[in-house]
């Protein structure tokens, strides 16, 4: 698109032209051994997992995968190893640790052909310590073809990786539309982007950053000692001090690697302490560039000050490799290793808005984040109090926002609170809409493109009244002061840059977790029996998950628009709102199967107060409710209007099981059922 190439995320699947809606062996028959089957080419989700999800999906389908090789690589290692020493008088000696201790990988590549004299197209950094990849930083040009390929920062695309996580070092695209703030613009106008304004960007999701320091013990056991996910990883990458998840002194400096520099852009990739009289401790420390090593040595009671000595530097390897290459021109490696130099001092994560999240906006320059207001039941937008981004609460409820897909590369932000959108009221107002759960699809006001500011920070531009969204002094919501396009954001302006934090509220329901639902009212669960009924179950004391109360166990499904659905393994259904005003189960349908013309069985999460949670049909305009012998529907009532007094429409969340795939959402649920 526009010259750079992209990832579309979809594998090339085929299946014949003549089949019939039931898939069977004789679509791929013929009558005569010589004659053809004519096929269609279909886009569909890559990868095994899926296909082992959704096996009637692409039941009858051939899928095709194959590797084309585009590139040639050169791979220079350089190795490092150290050994505690065990000598004998018969000569013997005896390597007792693994190796190597550390080894950096510096890996150039380059189109085949060198077509139009492209001569360069990938740096890859790979660092290990015993064999075991800690971190891996790849830049790799992105905009290849058409004129102005140059490898310089304008034209490349960064991404990390871990011994967790794998990184697709290729700009691509999300198959289920999730809005990535890395554009600002339609693909199709890519190629008009004035290329200065275009930022660094970063592959990974927010809430996916994971870091980890590695521990080999005496007994020659690996393990990860520290570890951060999603916001503190983010901070920890913006050289912020964050704690450990045990929170004390000694495993926040463990993790921060930090030596008597103090330095807070330091990490600690690897550590190896040796207790005893004679003992010692070799760290792995990355800055920037620079791969160092730490040391102490001690004896007894006595130990020395901590040494780092510098093992590689990163850039000065990389120009070593490049020039061992006759064909790569000067003006290459030159804006090749700034761009490398550049890409390490700007180590700053994306922010990613996923559809069905919740996230807070935070604005860095004061201090606060955007809140819907209690004024005029929710229709004013405001802001908290001066606070630290750190300090918001799971308690909250009018600091969060569900982002809602609005199409076009935009999004919209839904606050459960008062079942309103943000909204763009005029070119120099900012409010609440109407209420509403879903988005209409008239309404422009509430549509936003994010767009990237740089610095783990986005802005927020209103194509309908072409300006961006603006907090002012004292936490004033407001509009900037002029028509601009959403490429026009200048780097000196404060007001209209916020970051997003990824909010895991009591009264978020995170799609894929198994929940249970309590009534405080009546110390009962929520239930779907083999009548295809939802009922309550007896009277249950303590929470303790167990496969005997699988029937009150439901599994979260997003049903877009930021709401959801909710799927009973066990029968394999829905629960479902009929228009008959009865709480009943739908017909059998996997998960994975929830169809779109489905209204009754999606509903809006809405926050009670107190852990507790209310759900909602829009379409209906009712709650579920238990009675003293039932599950039935509410009287109808909005969303916004559930009274304090209702308490049988009030629900605790137990979390009987998080999302296999997301193991950066485990606090999802704090507040909301942990017990």
């Amino acid at each position: 698109f526009g010259g750079r190439e992209t990832d579309t995320s979809s594998c090339l699947a085929f299946a014949p032209q003549s089949r019939r809606s039931r898939k069977t062996r004789s679509d791929w028959q013929v009558r005569n051994k010589d004659d053809f089957i004519k096929l269609e080419p279909y886009a569909v989700p890559c990868g095994v997992s899926w296909m082992k999800s959704n096996p009637t999906r692409w039941e009858g389908y051939a899928f095709y995968t194959s590797e084309l090789a585009i590139e040639k690589c050169l791979t220079v290692t350089y190795k490092m190893n150290a050994q505690p020493v065990l000598a004998f008088v018969g000569g013997l000696q005896f390597d007792v640790m693994p190796g190597p201790l550390a080894s950096v990988d510096a890996q150039v590549c380059w189109p085949i052909g060198n077509p139009d004299g492209m001569d360069l197209t990938q740096l890859k950094t790979v660092i290990r310590s015993c064999g075991v990849t800690l971190f891996s930083r790849t830049l790799r040009l992105s905009k290849r073809f058409g004129s102005s390929t140059d490898f310089d920062g304008k034209n490349t695309y960064g991404s990390t990786a871990t011994w967790i996580r794998t990184a697709n070092p290729r700009e691509s695209m999300s198959r289920t539309k999730l809005l990535e703030t890395n554009s600002s613009v339609h693909p199709e106008d890519l190629a008009s982007v004035n290329a200065s304004k275009v930022q660094l960007e970063w592959e990974a999701p927010v809430e996916d950053l994971y870091l980890a320091s590695l521990d080999l013990g005496p007994d020659l056991g690996l393990k990860t000692r520290f570890e951060l996910r999603s916001e503190a990883a983010a901070r920890r990458l913006k050289g912020e001090r964050v704690k450990g998840e045990a929170g004390d002194a000694e495993e926040e400096e463990g993790l921060l690697g930090l030596s008597s520099s103090g330095s807070s852009s330091l990490f600690q990739l690897f550590s190896f302490k040796h207790p005893g009289n004679i003992n010692f401790e070799l760290k792995g420390l990355l800055e920037g560039n620079s791969l160092e090593l730490g040391m102490r040595m001690g004896f007894g009671p006595f130990k020395s000050e901590e040494k780092r000595l510098k093992l590689v530097d990163i850039v000065d390897q990389f120009a070593v490799t490049l020039n061992a290459l006759p064909f790569v021109s000067s003006k290459s490696k030159e804006k090749a290793l700034d761009a490398l130099r550049s890409f390490s001092t700007n180590y700053v994560p994306p922010t990613v808005l996923e559809p069905g999240t919740m996230v807070a906006l935070y604005n860095k320059q004061h201090e606060r984040y955007i809140r819907a207001s209690d004024r005029r039941r929710g229709r004013d937008l405001g802001s908290t109090s001066r606070m630290k981004a750190r300090d918001l609460r799971t308690t909250w409820d009018r600091e969060y926002f569900t982002v809602v897909d609005a199409g076009n590369g935009e999004v919209a932000f839904h606050n459960p609170r008062f079942n309103r959108f943000i909204r763009m009221q005029s070119k120099t107002n900012m409010d609440m809409s109407g209420d509403r759960a879903l988005l209409p699809s008239g309404w422009r006001h509430e549509r936003f493109t994010p767009v990237n500011a740089g610095n783990g920070e986005i802005a927020l531009y209103c194509r309908a009244h072409r300006r961006f969204v603006q907090m002012r002094w004292h936490g004033v919501m407001t509009t900037k002061n002029q028509d601009l396009d959403a490429d026009d954001l200048s780097p000196s302006w404060k007001f209209e840059r916020f970051t997003v934090v990824q909010g895991h509220p009591y009264f978020y329901l995170e799609p894929g977790s198994v929940v249970a639902f309590r009534c405080h009212k009546f110390h009962r669960f929520m239930r779907m029996n083999e009548h295809a009924d939802m009922s309550r179950s007896n009277i249950h004391g303590a929470y303790k998950p167990s496969s005997r109360r699988s029937y009150t166990y439901f599994t979260v499904v997003d049903a877009g628009g930021g709401l959801i659905a909710l799927h009973s393994a066990k029968y394999n259904r829905f629960v479902s709102m009929r228009s008959d005003g009865k709480m009943r189960a739908s017909s059998t349908k996997s998960a994975h199967e929830l169809p779109d013309s489905w209204a009754s069985e999606r509903f809006a999460v809405v926050p009670g107060g107190n852990d507790q949670i209310a759900l909602h049909n829009p379409w209906r305009n009712r709650f579920i409710s238990m009675t003293p012998s039932d599950i039935v529907v509410s009287g109808t009532k909005k969303a916004q209007d559930l009274p304090g007094g209702w308490s049988w429409q009030r629900f605790k969340v137990y979390l009987v099981s998080s999302p296999s795939s997301a193991s950066s959402y485990t606090g999802a649920f704090q507040g909301a059922g942990s017990n």
